[in-house]
């Protein structure tokens, strides 16, 4: 590979790494501002909230996949925490997830 090329790819994953970072400072201010709310809105729109925390978690996760990555690619090894989960789980909160993007 040309030098050129490798440069290349080092700025992107340097752009990623960044990238991943500067995520989590909107990320955090979505996670405030909902325990905010929360406390405020009246119980017939409580059921809202879960959904937002999972979706939350879920974009959590995928800025900590995002950032292995790069670490992974820039040559820092890849952190590896393995634990049991449960599938149904997983997919169900997928699935109440879309089916509030896509109601119908």
């Amino acid at each position: 590979m040309r030098a050129a090329e490798r440069e290349k790819e080092r700025i992107r994953d340097l752009y990623l790494g960044i990238l991943g970072h500067d995520l989590r400072n909107p990320l955090n201010t979505i996670v405030a501002s909902l325990y905010t709310l929360e406390r405020r809105v009246p119980p017939e729109l409580q059921h809202v909230f879960p959904r937002i925390s999972r979706s939350a978690q879920r974009m959590s996760r995928m800025i900590d996949q995002l950032l292995d990555f790069t670490r992974a690619r820039l040559g820092e090894g890849l952190r590896i925490d393995p634990h049991p989960s449960n599938l149904r789980d997983i997919c169900a909160a997928v699935v109440e997830e879309l089916e509030s993007q896509y109601p119908g």
